[in-house]
């Protein structure tokens, strides 16, 4: 089982954490949104309900009293009455807003009472002026209408003004409290939206990190197998410079056998002029062939050390350059094992590449042919090499006739650790590789393919700016 990562653990605690926030920040929106419908719910409820009864009240008082005056001032029983039922009408509205406040008014109900009560003894005033009409004592009805009646609504109106002020201080507080709720809800979700912003720009830079780093371990990974694939070739290479050098050691070995018997035998009689030049002119040609064979020994290092140096800088080359590189390391190999090779040069252009990695690509692929046709034991093999100038670079052919690739695993050969050498400890990094070489250091596609009697790999590079 794999481990989280210090980075991955801090990423997935900080995205905790924001949901953490999240929800209490939506648990709190919902408690504020609660709060505020409770205060516009008890501002209509108390408040504006209140209010609006009491000032029906005073309302209904004033016509009461209005109309206890045209009682009092009736000519006849019909005005009377008229009076006296317009003042049974608002009397009856007065009681039904009364019910309203006791039902509402939150504060002290004995204050509601109190004018309650008022206004019932208004009652025994109006109807003591009702019988002094029926009497016909108007005179005492106007008085007591007058004096006692108008003192009485004043005192009662007072009383109801008290319930006004109250409602009125009351909504004034609710609106305090929504105003409150609101700037406390505003602050509260500021904070927590800049902490979120803080804590997502945390992640997003730990995230950053965190993919930064997994570039860099892709990267030295990368490195890492194409090292490995190279060591993988190590000793391939060690038995390919050990045929490439067998012809010409073996040829110096012979010129120095031969230089050697020459002079034991004493071929050239050194007492004449003659025999002095002739020997001379022989040890030149043996040295000259020496210097030659030495020279190829030579060169066959040099191309070795140039596919094994690490060396990532872009160098413009013509595609014979590594191709000749390549096929000097392993050229004596398949002399040896009987391929003939057949070279088709046509590109003149010159493109930036990274000849070593290039180098490593194509011996790869020479190997797995004449691994093929060893495998195969194929008679006549043959090794076709070809380049050509496309329009956006150079396209590179190496088609054997080794039998081809079978179709079940043609599309699992570029897989990493894939390999159909496991008897000879395959690596399976060769053709990864390779294609990680092409497509991503050079910007080119190896395809592979099986054409006629074998297979063939097609390696594209594209024009690619040696100051990249």
């Amino acid at each position: 089982m794999k481990h989280k990562s210090t980075s991955d653990k801090k990423v997935i605690q900080s995205f905790l954490l924001v949901g953490f926030l999240l929800t209490l920040l939506g648990i709190f929106s919902i408690i504020k949104i609660i709060e505020l419908s409770d205060i516009t719910a008890r501002f209509y409820q108390h408040p504006l309900t209140v209010t609006n009864a009491t000032q029906s009240i005073q309302t209904d008082l004033t016509s009461m009293h209005r109309y206890m005056k045209d009682v009092v001032l009736a000519k006849d029983n019909l005005e009377l009455q008229t009076a006296l039922k317009k003042v049974n009408t608002y009397e009856r509205n007065v009681y039904e807003n009364f019910e309203v406040v006791f039902t509402y008014y939150l504060g002290d109900k004995q204050e509601v009472s109190t004018s309650y009560e008022l206004f019932k003894n208004w009652k025994h005033i109006r109807d003591k002026v009702v019988a002094l009409m029926h009497e016909g004592k108007k005179d005492e009805a106007i008085a007591i209408t007058k004096e006692k009646g108008a003192e009485h609504v004043f005192l009662l109106n007072k009383s109801i003004e008290t319930l006004v002020i109250f409602a009125h201080n009351k909504a004034e507080l609710f609106v305090q409290d929504a105003n409150n709720t609101k700037h406390t809800s505003i602050i509260i979700t500021i904070i927590t939206v800049l902490i979120l912003l803080i804590l997502i720009a945390s992640i997003m830079l730990m995230l950053l990190r965190s993919l930064k780093n997994a570039e860099s371990t892709r990267i030295e990974h990368e490195h890492q197998m194409v090292m490995q694939s190279r060591l993988a070739q190590m000793g391939e290479m060690i038995s390919m410079i050990a045929h490439q050098w067998r012809q010409p050691l073996g040829a110096i070995a012979a010129v120095s056998i031969d230089m050697k018997m020459k002079l034991e035998l004493e071929t050239f009689d050194l007492s004449t002029s003659q025999g002095q030049k002739d020997i001379q002119d022989f040890f030149n040609e043996r040295v000259d062939d020496i210097a030659e064979f030495t020279k190829n020994l030579t060169r066959t290092i040099n191309d070795f050390r140039d596919f094994y140096k690490q060396n990532k800088e872009l160098k413009s080359v013509t595609m014979s350059e590594p191709l000749n590189k390549a096929l000097n390391i392993i050229r004596a190999s398949l002399k040896t094992n009987n391929i003939e090779l057949k070279e088709e040069y046509r590109s003149m252009k010159t493109l930036a590449v990274y000849e070593s990695e290039l180098m490593q690509v194509l011996l790869n692929i020479f190997k797995n042919a004449q691994d093929a046709f060893e495998g195969e034991q194929i008679k006549n093999a043959q090794l076709l090499i070809s380049t050509q100038d496309v329009d956006d670079g150079i396209l590179i052919k190496i088609c054997d006739n080794a039998g081809g690739i079978e179709q079940h695993i043609l599309d699992k050969i570029f897989n990493p650790y894939f390999s159909t050498k496991e008897a000879k400890n395959g690596t399976g990094l060769g053709l990864y590789m390779s294609k990680i070489i092409i497509e991503e250091h050079h910007n080119g596609e190896l395809r592979v393919s099986n054409v006629n009697e074998g297979s063939c790999f097609e390696i594209l590079l594209r024009d690619h700016d040696v100051n990249d």
